[in-house]
């Protein structure tokens, strides 16, 4: 979960703190507004030690700057034009970023999720904070390259993206990648959730968005599964998306197969669990 509960706040002295994109997520843990979400991510700034954050939220921007007044911890805080001169292509993106230890540096990322330029852009930063002569902005390019994140707007397979959009932020950010995507022909979804997330609302993002010809709904393969009565219930009333429903993973998958013509891409997201799923099943098909 990140902050102040996470494991990993037990270390005492970091040299660096680095705090992604804050939600609306684990909320009966964290808090139920993004002020006291992004007040508990908090708890991993230590005394002195440099921070580093998006300024994406104001609200959250500022519990953080003002907690990191009062830890006494230099706050490096990446602005939204310090994200510069974005271009993706077919497989990858190029972009600038602007910050005081590299000033300028170009980069491109082996991928098309727009959202991992935010990412690339926190570890650019924390890495400046750690003034070491020997992680030069061309190392970093080759770095960055060559990294690779699976089930992160990952293509799988030609023209078959696999995201583990859980949540109301994550599906935004599926949502503006694919808002750029070069579909020559119609674009497909296939959809399943955990019962402890705002899936209404990620259903009503997607429907609302307009670019899905249809989704194939289905449950996982896990007690936290959404059942996929609640999950009729929500998508039957958006009648602008063609929804299907299934009761497995595999026969969601097949369904979308069968009926993906020529330039069509699938995109599967909604949770992590159902990203492994398919991976497995993705394997199994391929050993058969």
């Amino acid at each position: 979960m990140g902050g102040r509960l996470d494991a990993t706040n037990c270390i005492r002295k970091p040299v660096v703190c680095v705090i992604t994109e804050i939600g609306l997520d684990h909320m009966q843990y964290l808090g139920d507004t993004i002020e006291k979400i992004a007040a508990e991510k908090a708890g991993i700034i230590k005394p002195k030690v440099p921070v580093v954050f998006v300024d994406k939220r104001e609200e959250s921007a500022r519990v953080l700057t003002e907690y990191a007044k009062k830890m006494e911890s230099p706050a490096i805080i990446i602005k939204k034009d310090d994200i510069l001169n974005v271009n993706i292509g077919n497989k990858s993106i190029d972009f600038s970023f602007h910050c005081g230890y590299y000033n300028y540096v170009s980069l491109s990322l082996d991928t098309t999720a727009l959202y991992q330029t935010e990412n690339a852009s926190l570890a650019l930063a924390a890495a400046g904070a750690l003034h070491d002569e020997r992680i030069s902005p061309e190392v970093i390019r080759q770095g960055l390259w060559q990294a690779h994140w699976p089930g992160r707007m990952e293509e799988a397979l030609p023209g078959i993206y696999l995201d583990g959009a859980h949540n109301e932020d994550g599906i935004e950010a599926l949502l503006d990648t694919v808002r750029r995507d070069d579909c020559s022909g119609k674009r497909w979804i296939l959809f399943g959730v955990v019962e402890d997330k705002r899936y209404d609302v990620m259903i009503q993002k997607i429907a609302d968005s307009a670019l899905f010809a249809g989704a194939a709904v289905t449950t996982l393969e896990s007690d936290r599964s959404a059942s996929i009565g609640r999950l009729k219930t929500v998508w039957r009333q958006y009648k602008e998306v063609s929804s299907v429903f299934f009761d497995n993973v595999q026969e969601a998958y097949l369904h979308l197969l069968k009926h993906r013509k020529k330039g069509d891409i699938i995109y599967i997201a909604g949770s992590l669990y159902l990203i492994g799923q398919i991976k497995f099943l993705m394997r199994r098909m391929q050993n058969d």
